[in-house]
Parts: C-alpha cells; structure tokens; sequence
C-alpha cells in the first residue's frame, strides 16, 4: 500500500528540498550554473527554467480549479511522449534567455 502525506507534510517537504536547493545554488557561480552536464546535457541554468516553468503549470492548474474551469495545458492524461515534449519545448523556448531572467523567474515561483 502506497503512502499517503499529508497536504501540511507535503508543504514540509517542498520547503525542506526547495531549501536545500537554495544553499546549493548558493555554491555556484554563474559560469557553472550556465555549463551543460548538471542533469544530462542541461545545464543548472535549463533545470531552473524547467523547474519555473512546470511550477507555473501547477499554479495555474490550481487557479483554474480554484475558479471551476480548466487550464490550458492538461496534466492528466498527458502521457511520457506528451510530457517529453512539452519538457523539450520549455528546453528550447529558454535557451535564448539570460541567466539572470532564469534565476528572477525562479525565484518568483
């Protein structure tokens, strides 16, 4: 049987990890954030872009709930191919921005 948390266990552990990721980006300088291999061939850099952009699908599936209505790109349902995808889309749409935009987008989520 699968366990099942708590929603206030839950927000422990996003704190607890986003925490931890926040010290160690807190050891990079800009150059390493930028170099490819961190998680495959994306660099620190792709995994933040990453990490803000699926975290603003999240918002904005709890905002449409929150209002009865459906949000534009659908989690349920979606499978790998489709969420492959949609992770080389993000990928490919932030290459061209700056660390700096990357790591402010961040920080807003």
């Amino acid at each position: 049987m699968a366990k099942q948390f708590s929603k206030a266990q839950l927000l422990v552990d996003i704190h607890t990890e986003r925490s931890r990721l926040e010290k160690t980006l807190a050891t990079l300088g800009a150059a390493e954030m930028v170099q490819p291999g961190a998680v495959g061939t994306w660099s620190v850099k792709d995994v933040l872009a990453h990490l803000a952009a699926w975290e603003g699908f999240f918002l904005a599936w709890y905002q449409a709930g929150l209002q009865g209505s459906s949000p534009a790109t659908l989690p349920v349902g979606m499978g790998k191919r489709a969420i492959d995808t949609l992770n080389h889309e993000i990928y490919a749409q932030n290459q061209g921005r700056s660390l700096d935009a990357i790591l402010a987008e961040y920080k807003d989520y």
